[in-house]
């Protein structure tokens, strides 16, 4: 019951929101030796056995001991700063007057509206001193305690998000850019980007955790058979089959939730028949659930909004660079053949994440891997190779924008003209 209680509470967007007093009574902690002092010294503040082989006795340790535990393990001068502020200089507690100029001028928002959220009255205030003063007579008085105040501080009245706002946490009808999407980076690792392994199940475990974004590092490969494969390019990590990740994403991608998979491929597949292999294992795994083409309601025009999620239901969206169909722009484009040669040429054994002579290279103690290292950590998407037009015509919402400043993504993707495509 208790552990079935810890993973609801895990998992429930509303129950993350909750007081820190909420939180205290399902809190795991994890002790380590470092510190043992400070555990000790609190537990000696509460009269309770501190020595390493000592037991508590579980009905010694109620939540009020618990509480004293906690305030003595981690202690908040900052409130007994905030405290001296409002009025109590001089003695140890807060008038009813006081505490409501602290509730209504630091903790309220100025920004809501007085008639429906009107500022708290000296009767109001009142209620809340004789629930959270632990003394009855201070209570009675109209005066509350730094106890009593850290006690409120931690109670339901101030939770991170106010619970009006809490009723808006299903809410999918917006535009799709108006979300935080819960997304994965190297999602086929299983350990250290540099030498790790990679895995087809880490994108199951993922999917079936709720993630809705997951990363695709595809590179061309190199066996008789020209699969493409997933691997981070220029370090030792291991490579996994295309279109086995395909296959663990179809099978995984709704089991969790309905909202839509957005795929972050990064393309560094030069080979255009590896790239129509690519498109075509998509568009046969995923069959109906890929989304080939714009919705009927928002076409991809300018000042036309993202679809919802809500209108994403069950679908499976490609990011993915898009070929150009500008063909006059003098912008020195080059095809895909001429990028590969030039990419690829001479250094290609020493460069590709699949070639032998790039594990030797970088197992010798010179100079080399320094400049391997130098490329790995200016990240690899600068080295995408062009999209054939196979891949390209899998895209449309979504597609891969470099971020320059804020000011440039502010002036292209307003609010007020936001774009019909979305950059993640």
């Amino acid at each position: 019951e208790w552990t079935n209680e810890v993973f609801s509470l895990a998992s429930n967007l509303l129950a993350q929101n909750m007081s820190r007093d909420a939180f205290l009574e399902k809190a795991i902690y994890r002790l380590f030796s470092a510190d043992r002092k400070r555990v000790e010294t609190a537990l000696e503040a509460c009269s309770l056995p501190s020595s390493r082989n000592d037991s508590i006795p579980q009905d010694d340790f109620t939540p009020e001991v618990y509480r004293v535990f906690l305030n003595n393990l981690c202690p908040r001068p900052e409130i007994d700063n905030i405290f001296s502020e409002f009025g109590a200089k001089s003695k140890p507690y807060l008038t009813v007057d006081q505490m409501m100029d602290f509730i209504n001028l630091k903790q309220r928002d100025p920004r809501l509206n007085e008639i429906l959220y009107p500022p708290l009255k000296q009767e109001q205030v009142q209620v809340l001193i004789e629930k959270y003063e632990p003394n009855s007579s201070l209570a009675k008085k109209g005066q509350i305690s730094v106890d009593g105040f850290m006690r409120y501080l931690s109670g339901e009245e101030n939770g991170v998000v106010s619970p009006e706002k809490l009723d808006l946490n299903e809410d999918m009808s917006q535009p799709l850019s108006h979300y935080f999407i819960n997304s994965s980076h190297n999602t086929y690792l299983t350990a250290g980007q540099l030498a790790g392994n990679s895995s087809v199940e880490m994108y199951r475990q993922v999917l079936l955790s709720g993630c809705r974004c997951v990363e695709l590092d595809c590179w061309k490969g190199r066996t008789a058979e020209e699969e493409p494969v997933i691997t981070h390019g220029f370090t030792m990590t291991t490579e996994i089959s295309f279109k086995e990740v395909i296959e663990a994403i179809a099978e995984c991608a709704f089991k969790t939730s309905p909202f839509p998979i957005l795929l972050s491929f990064e393309n560094h597949v030069d080979s255009p028949k590896q790239q129509a292999k690519m498109a075509e294992y998509c568009r046969l795994i995923f069959g109906d659930a890929l989304l080939m083409e714009p919705l009927e309601k928002y076409p991809l025009e300018s000042g036309v909004p993202l679809p919802s999620p809500m209108d994403l239901m069950y679908k499976i969206l490609v990011k993915n660079k898009k070929k150009s169909h500008k063909s006059s722009e003098g912008s020195g484009k080059k095809k895909l053949s001429e990028q590969a040669s030039n990419t690829y040429s001479d250094s290609s054994s020493v460069f590709e994440p699949s070639s032998p002579g790039a594990v030797s290279e970088l197992r010798q103690p010179s100079e080399n891997i320094f400049k391997l290292l130098g490329r790995q950590c200016n990240g690899t998407a600068g080295s995408e190779a062009m999209a054939t037009e196979e891949m390209s015509n899998l895209v449309n919402y979504i597609q891969p924008v470099k971020f320059e400043s804020f000011e440039i993504s502010k002036s292209k993707f307003s609010l007020e003209n936001p774009s019909a495509q979305c950059s993640i």
